[in-house]
């Protein structure tokens, strides 16, 4: 059996009794087999559809009015894309899958949003399966919450272009990947990633610039960050990692940046590149384990005036800090096996080493007026 449904707000006025003018509201149900259905309104808007078993598949398009869809997928190779543009904007739709199709293949989980013009709100939650969530929002309010669970595939890509935007993707599983893109004002990045190989991306061009990415639980965890000029404001990107083989790369472009690097665990491999330009930044890198890869464990590479760096490492790390410009500071702290290297360009800068354990090595280059050296093994 397969149940078909395709519903627009003229028809439903006809099968609503005594509508009050300008309304439109539409409920589906389906169980069993597989489902579809296809709902369009233009006007004030309301739509909640649920699917149970099978196949599924839901296309939603609301446009000026009040707009609301909620969207439940449940034990189906499911699908649901919906499209919202004009006035209040909002979107939930939850999918589990556990196994029960029998046949036609493809989704096995898919979620896109698309939603343009005033007050955007977007929550996807998927559990199951090969999962994969696309949020595009534009115009005003945004804010987007992703929730991945047990998939063996997460996907998760959020792109906002607006005022308030707000971004939260959380994910569960092997091979997570999180894109988020932001420009606008008010930029909040979250992501948690807890699986082996977990990727994340953040871009953010806008005013208000702030992101986290936290990874656990796995080997071979990438977190990236650009970040573009601030307009004055404060910048922060910071990231957690733990488990073997953790990369890291952020680059902020600006003023009054901050960058916080965390890569904690018993192990090896651990990466990270800091690159910052312009002034009033600070770098801040936190290492524990041990290097096997034959490169630098960390990276800070910095270019403008007034900008701080500093590196804790604990095992056999290494690290390099190079700074061009005024007024810069490199602090660099280490215990055991450990090599430094700090090389200053500029005028009053100040580099200071502190090294505890066996086989230390430190290099320090300064050119330029007035610079300053501390060193303690």
């Amino acid at each position: 059996m397969r149940n078909t449904i395709l519903l627009s707000a003229s028809v439903l006025a006809l099968a609503i009794t005594a509508p009050a003018l300008g309304q439109s509201t539409s409920t589906v149900n389906q169980t069993g087999n597989s489902n579809d259905a296809g709902i369009t309104q233009t006007g004030e808007n309301t739509s909640t559809a649920t699917q149970t078993g099978n196949f599924n598949e839901i296309d939603v398009l609301q446009a000026d009015g009040k707009n609301t869809s909620t969207v439940t997928q449940t034990a189906g190779l499911a699908k649901a894309d919906i499209n919202q543009s004009g006035e209040g904007n909002t979107s939930t739709v939850t999918q589990n899958n556990s196994e029960v199709p029998a046949a036609a293949a493809a989704a096995t989980l898919f979620a896109k949003v698309t939603q343009s013009s005033e007050d955007n709100t977007s929550r996807i939650q998927q559990t199951g399966l090969g999962q994969s969530a696309t949020v595009d929002q534009s115009g005003d309010g945004d804010t987007s919450d992703i929730f991945q669970n047990f998939g063996s595939d997460n996907s998760a890509e959020v792109t906002q272009d607006g005022t308030d935007n707000n971004s939260t993707v959380t994910q569960n599983g092997i091979d997570g990947s999180a894109d988020v893109t932001q420009t606008g004002i008010s930029e909040t990045s979250f992501i948690t990633q807890n699986g082996p190989a977990a990727d994340a991306t953040v871009v953010q061009s806008g005013t208000d610039n702030q992101s986290t990415i936290m990874q656990t639980g796995g080997t071979g965890s990438n977190a990236t960050f650009a970040m573009g000029p601030n307009m004055g404001r404060t910048v922060v990107a910071e990231v957690t990692q733990e488990g073997k083989d953790g990369i890291s790369n952020v680059t902020q472009n600006g003023g009054r940046q901050f960058a916080s690097v965390k890569q904690d665990d018993d192990a090896s491999g651990q990466q990270s590149r800091i690159v910052q330009g312009g002034s009033r930044q600070t770098a801040t890198v936190t290492q524990t384990g041990t290097n096997t890869s034959g490169q630098e464990n960390s990276l800070i590479n910095q270019s403008g005036s007034r900008q701080t760096a500093t590196v804790m490492q604990d095992g056999d790390n290494k690290s390099t800090v190079t700074q061009s410009g005024n007024l810069h500071r490199a602090v660099v702290n280490q215990a055991e096996a450990s090599t430094s290297t700090i090389t200053q360009s500029g005028s009053q800068n100040e580099a200071e080493v502190l090294q505890d354990g066996v086989g230390n090595i430190s290099t320090i280059t300064q050119s330029g007026r007035r610079g300053e050296v501390d060193g303690n093994r």
